[in-house]
């Protein structure tokens, strides 16, 4: 195949063909049941995906696509303005009726269709029936949440049926570059090469950045930072983790609608602390903190929150919607304290080979991304080193503030939780010795 036959806007407003180059042309051909197409910024993964889709709805009458990302709102400016304005030919008939943000579905005139959605609300998307899925900005996404859709995979209008995602780089550790790794995920590799569109000034936009976001942009790297906060391993990883008869705490980093909200699923297992689920949303509230977490299997047996201290109003809202004690470590923040913490709980044992911490690497994505990028700050070129304290960048630590939190609150010598109320009805279920405790 040489050409799709989608229209492109780059050129003319009445919109060309598509012709692939380099890579591409693999990505449109490839009928593996799941594709991941990496590589740097600005190489046109986005671009040729969706012009794939256009090409099978129009070449299969009456087969389903749906488009989804992690929240449904952030495809409005990212894929859905590349599909409506790069994709489809000016004045299309397939624009006609809802606004961007309201859409649901583009239908084409064989009865065809493409669906977009996002996976802050999966369940009526996992009930669908499709010949093709695209998730794009994988990366974000968990293992749990790329593999539960494939069973969505149920149309056959097509001979073939597809989930095929994109992304840039990340950590070379998150599941996606582990599952290429192991043959599950089928991995196409674009490079700037590959698009024939690409200016030079936007590559010299990229040649400006520095350290990992110049070696996963530009270069195309499965990297972490240099000079990270702290020394991630292969031993604090590991598959499976969750553990349904057991109980589980939550700790929450609160933003209330002024920036990404996340929160960590813990267990104690004996001397082991396993980190088993993430929420992250960007702009979230309690609230969806609160729906996230009844949907999910980890309520059953939710015993405690606990909750930067700096937020009194979250946690009278969560104490109150998920009648669970809510705690919270009195006091004034110390991050070196907290630096300390975690990474006493990251100590591996030289001889067994592991830590008390463990992370579902299929489950925590973000947080493995956070532990990638988390790094120290630099000082002043014109600063003497005696002065300098020795701090981190604050950026890139939501997740790692909410482990901090519950280090702190849980397991620190000396730490004394800010009293609480118990809740009126539910009460913690008894959980027996907590780590570190003396």
């Amino acid at each position: 195949m040489t050409a799709v036959f989608a229209r492109t806007s780059d050129a003319s407003p009445a919109g060309r063909l598509f012709t692939p180059h380099g890579e591409h042309r693999r990505v449109i051909t490839c009928k593996d049941g799941m594709v991941l197409v990496e590589g740097p910024a600005g190489t046109g993964k986005t671009i040729t995906i969706l012009n794939k889709i256009v090409a099978c709805l129009e070449k299969y009458p009456g087969c389903r696509w749906l488009i989804i990302r992690k929240t449904r709102i952030s495809l409005n400016e990212t894929v859905l303005a590349t599909f409506e304005e790069k994709v489809l030919p000016q004045d299309s008939p397939l624009l006609d009726g809802a606004e961007r943000s309201n859409r649901t579905h583009y239908d084409w005139w064989n009865g065809s269709r493409v669906v977009v959605g996002g996976l802050d609300n999966p369940l009526r998307y996992y009930s669908g029936e499709y010949d093709g899925i695209y998730i794009p900005e994988a990366l974000e996404v968990t293992r749990d949440e790329a593999f539960s859709l494939l069973r969505a995979l149920r149309s056959h209008a097509m001979p073939y049926q597809q989930l095929i995602m994109d992304t840039n780089p990340g950590p070379r550790l998150h599941w996606l570059n582990v599952a290429c790794d192991a043959g599950e995920v089928t991995r196409i590799v674009t490079t700037h090469a590959d698009n024939p569109f690409i200016t030079r000034e936007y590559l010299a936009t990229l040649d400006r950045l520095t350290g990992t976001l110049r070696a996963r942009l530009r270069d195309g790297e499965w990297v972490s930072a240099e000079g990270t906060v702290y020394d991630l391993r292969d031993e604090h990883l590991g598959t499976a983790l969750f553990q349904p008869d057991k109980p589980t705490q939550l700790a929450v980093d609160p933003s209330n609608g002024s920036g990404p909200y996340a929160a960590l699923v813990l267990q104690q297992v004996g001397p082991r602390v396993l980190i088993v689920g993430e929420f992250y949303q960007v702009g979230g509230m309690d609230e969806d903190l609160r729906d996230w977490l009844l949907a999910s299997p980890y309520y059953a047996k939710l015993t405690t929150v606990v909750c930067d201290p700096a937020k009194p109003d979250t946690i009278a809202r969560l104490r109150a919607m998920l009648r669970v004690r809510v705690q919270a470590k009195a006091g004034r923040k110390d991050i070196t304290a907290q630096i300390a913490a975690v990474k006493s709980l990251m100590a591996v044992d030289p001889v067994t080979h592991t830590a008390p911490l463990t992370i579902d690497r299929d489950t925590c994505p973000l947080l493995l991304d956070e532990f990638s990028r988390y790094v120290w700050r630099q000082p002043a070129l014109s600063a003497p080193d005696r002065n300098i304290p020795e701090q981190p960048e604050d950026a890139h630590n939501h997740c790692l503030d909410a482990l901090a939190y519950w280090v702190t609150t849980k397991a620190l010598t000396g730490s004394r939780p800010a009293a609480t109320t118990p809740p009126p009805t539910r009460q913690p279920s008894a959980f027996g010795q907590q780590w570190g405790r003396r």
